[in-house]
């Protein structure tokens, strides 16, 4: 069992390896990458920053940006998730306020027919103005860039090359190590004097 988890663990981090950076065109016609990925942004002065999903987002026209925990729900396929990290609320249809029973506010956005969001807790707010902002990991949100303001915007990409080896390899040595298991229970069942019946 330990061997298994242990193969377990390897997997998670060969799968880890198996993502890479891609350079995404046409920023500098004002095309952003969508605020689900995680991403690297290069500015002109050769700085970076690293942000994780939801860390960044491109807002169209002035906003209020709310930074903290929320859930999306897509009510025509039931598929739900939650995130931490910064929602436009002018990129929504409609917003409104309620508070739960145990008193805490809950902001729900209305997006589209099938999409609903709940955002549970406001950690912080800042007023945007139109632009690409940016905060990495942190609740300090920084912009507005525009894409003359950005070199280049690297979006993380799941290799398919990578991970159909590592998976292969996974399986195979999955497979080994099931068979020498197996084998050893079948060693541990044999005597080492043979069948012998004692006078």
């Amino acid at each position: 069992m330990k061997k298994l988890l242990s193969i377990l663990l390897c997997c998670s981090v060969l799968l880890s390896g198996c993502y890479s950076y891609q350079s995404i065109s046409g920023t500098h016609s004002g095309h952003f990458p969508s605020p689900d990925k995680k991403i690297i942004v290069t500015f002109n002065d050769n700085t970076s920053i690293e942000s994780e999903a939801y860390n960044h987002l491109y807002v169209s026209e002035p906003s209020e940006l709310l930074y903290g925990k929320f859930r999306n729900l897509n009510t025509r396929t039931g598929e739900a998730n939650e995130a931490t990290g910064w929602f436009a609320e002018t990129s929504a249809d409609s917003c409104v306020m309620s508070k739960s029973a145990q008193g805490k506010e809950i902001l729900t956005c209305y997006r589209g027919t099938d999409e609903i969001i709940f955002f549970e807790n406001v950690i912080s707010k800042h007023s945007a103005t139109p632009g690409f902002w940016i905060s990495g990991n942190r609740t300090e949100i920084k912009g507005p860039f525009q894409s003359s303001d950005i070199q280049s915007i690297e979006t993380e990409q799941l290799d398919g090359t990578k991970t159909t080896l590592v998976v292969a390899g996974v399986a195979l040595v999955v497979l080994l190590v099931i068979g020498m298991l197996m084998l050893q229970d079948d060693l541990d069942g044999i005597s080492p004097f043979g069948d012998q019946t004692l006078n």
